[in-house]
Order: C-alpha cells, then sequence, then structure tokens
C-alpha cells in the first residue's frame, strides 16, 4: 500500500482514461471516414505505418489489444481495397507478413495528420518533463497491470 488509497478518487481516475481514449477513438473515427475506410481498416494501417517491425495480424491483436476477429477482417478489407499486401513468411507459414502498399500514402497522410492533432490537444498547456513523468508513470502503471492480471483468475 502506498497510503494514499483511502483518498483515491477511483471514478475521477477511470473517468479520465475514458476521456483520454474517447478522445483518440472519436478523432480516429472521422479520421477513418475522411480516408473512406472503416476504422478498423484504419487502426491496422496506422499500426502497420507505425511499427515496421510488426507486421502480422497477431502483432495488431497483441500490441494494440484488438480481437483477432477485428484485426483479421479489417486485413481482409486493406487487401482487398489494395492498400496492404500479404505474403506468407517462409519460416513460418502460419503466419502472412502484411506489408503497407504506395496505395495508402494519402490515408496515411491523413491519420498521422489526426494523430499529430490528437497529440497536441492532448498535451495543450503541459510542459515537456511533466509529459516525460506522466509517460514513466503510465508506463510503470501498465507494468504493475500486466503482472496484476497474472494472478486474476
Amino acid at each position: 500500500m502506498t497510503g494514499f488509497e483511502e483518498g483515491f478518487d477511483f471514478n475521477g481516475f477511470l473517468r479520465r482514461q475514458k476521456q483520454i481514449t474517447g478522445l483518440y477513438e472519436a478523432m480516429s473515427a472521422a479520421a477513418a471516414a475522411e480516408c473512406g475506410i472503416g476504422k478498423p481498416e484504419a487502426d491496422v494501417l496506422l499500426f502497420l505505418a507505425n511499427n515496421p517491425g510488426y507486421d502480422t495480424a497477431a502483432d495488431a491483436a497483441a500490441y494494440r489489444g484488438f480481437s483477432k476477429a477485428y484485426v483479421s477482417k479489417a486485413v481482409e478489407r486493406l487487401t482487398a481495397a489494395g492498400l496492404v499486401t500479404a505474403a506468407t513468411d517462409p519460416n513460418d507459414r502460419r503466419f502472412q507478413r502484411l506489408k503497407v502498399t504506395e496505395a495508402a500514402a494519402a490515408k496515411l497522410k491523413i491519420l498521422h495528420g489526426m494523430q499529430a492533432r490528437y497529440l497536441h490537444k492532448l498535451c495543450e498547456g503541459i510542459p515537456a518533463q511533466a509529459m516525460e513523468q506522466y509517460l514513466s508513470v503510465m508506463k510503470r502503471f501498465a507494468e504493475n497491470a500486466e503482472r496484476a492480471a497474472g494472478g486474476i483468475g
């Protein structure tokens, strides 16, 4: 125990987390619509573009917390639209290596612009040092939550 639990505002803490993610969800849905694609496609396209070392549907599901079905359907639509290619991994035929195509460039410009605007809105009036400290604390929260989740069930 850290000694602050008695006065901790759990409702406020959880509400603020929802506000932060809710803003991103709303902005990304609007950007996806502007691109003429669904939000799942935008989510997967951004994941692949922003994380070149992670190039499978399983990676997107694991690292973004999406369901496998969400990612699978998005990948189907992205490949059908020519925005992503899928090639069987020669070392492990169970995996399809996904690659963003040049055809996705204009859509990614819109989506990356949305991410930049989101960060600008979120960080407005917050000094860089405070943001670094916040990100450090959030990383620790996530590590603690991951460790604690192992004991749930």
